[in-house]
This record gives structure tokens, C-alpha cells and sequence, in this order.
């Protein structure tokens, strides 16, 4: 079994920022998912200080992210 993706060659204009936009986005989700799965393992082990700076380390990622500037 062969899976193949068509995409076009070359985006331009608002379609490639929207796509952008939307590649972003999931990496922030991704971001989010890992900050939470790092900070639960240092909360489990007592490290709070440290699981509260991923966090928070995260966090001004998402905010600087360009999906959070539109």
C-alpha cells in the first residue's frame, strides 16, 4: 500500500499565511501537550519550582507564537 499527499507546487498570498496560521497552531498544541507532560513528572517527583517554569516557559512560547498574533 502506497499513501501519497497531493499538494501544490508553489502558495502564495493570504492561503500561505492561513496555512502557516494553521501549522502553528499545531505546534502549539504539540508544545502544550509536552509542558504539561514534563511539569506532571516534576510535580510527581516534588520539583514544583521547575514544573512551574515549564509551564510558565511554555506559556510566553504560545503567546509569541504567530498564531497568537492574529
Amino acid at each position: 500500500m502506497q499513501v501519497s499527499i497531493v499538494r501544490p507546487a508553489l502558495v502564495e498570498g493570504p492561503e500561505q499565511e492561513r496555512m502557516s496560521i494553521e501549522v502553528d497552531r499545531q505546534r502549539n498544541r504539540l508544545l502544550t501537550a509536552q509542558a504539561i507532560v514534563e511539569a506532571g513528572s516534576l510535580a510527581d517527583t516534588g520539583d514544583i519550582a521547575r514544573a512551574q517554569f515549564v509551564l510558565k516557559a511554555a506559556k510566553t512560547a504560545l503567546q509569541n507564537s504567530a498564531a497568537a498574533q492574529v
